[in-house]
């Protein structure tokens, strides 16, 4: 069986009942429920492709791409990889032999690694060249882009499809040009917002939407993540 393979953050991890939020027990337990498939799940499903998903809530982009890097020599001619870029403020450090992920909220020291070391990373990496005519770019952004090409290559060259899609960040693929986004294979590249703000425009409700803002979380509920999967779904018919 051919196999879907997935990368990410929170927003494309699978469902895990002893490492969920507790936001989404609430949801669970407002809706009386022990469970919910999230939309890898779904999709895989719908493909009839077994799904293995290495996305992780808290991953920055480095994560994600080692993630990928240990894994690309499994990926067989014919799978189907889904790369989900996060916030380009994350970042990681290395703190007893293990990487740890820094997201902009950090409030911590690490080791040696002050709290204020962290905070001037993060503010370089929230800094960036507003596009113009004349070719400015945000270097932090083609970072990626360049991580990207090099798996376009492999999927070429092992004969995989690979897909990409930025979930929350503004600065990421939905605000390029046309041009740029015809280069790869971007889901819903007509988009110019965030991925994540064009599903629910679509109609994909979060778990504040489907509780009325009783329990404040960005992330999909149920319904979400269903629609979620049908729209990823035709995404990859079309393509």
């Amino acid at each position: 069986m051919n196999k879907l393979w997935i990368f990410g953050d929170s927003f494309s991890s699978n469902f895990n009942l002893k490492n969920a939020h507790e936001n989404v027990t609430e949801y669970l337990k407002l809706f009386q429920k022990d469970s919910m498939m999230h939309w890898p799940e779904i999709l895989s499903e719908k493909l009839n492709y077994q799904l293995v998903n290495h996305a992780m809530g808290g991953n920055s982009n480095y994560q994600i791409f080692q993630d990928f890097c240990d894994q690309c020599h499994l990926i067989k001619e014919n799978d189907i990889v889904i790369i989900g870029w996060g916030l380009i403020e994350k970042f990681r450090i290395s703190h007893n032999n293990k990487f740890i992920n820094i997201h902009p909220s950090n409030q911590n020291s690490h080791g040696m690694i002050s709290k204020t070391t962290i905070d001037s990373v993060l503010e370089n990496r929230s800094q960036f060249l507003v596009r113009e005519v004349g070719g400015k770019i945000d270097r932090w952004a083609w970072e990626v882009y360049g991580w990207e090409t090099a798996m376009h290559v492999l999927s070429k060259n092992k004969n995989f499809k690979i897909y990409f899609w930025s979930t929350e960040e503004p600065r990421l693929i939905y605000a390029e040009s046309e041009d740029c986004k015809s280069k790869k294979n971007y889901l819903c590249k007509e988009s110019k917002k965030p991925l994540i703000i064009h599903l629910r425009e679509l109609g994909c409700l979060t778990i504040s939407d489907e509780t009325n803002n009783l329990i404040g979380d960005t992330h999909f509920g149920i319904l979400g993540h269903e629609m979620q999967a049908e729209i990823f779904y035709k995404e990859l018919e079309n393509k």
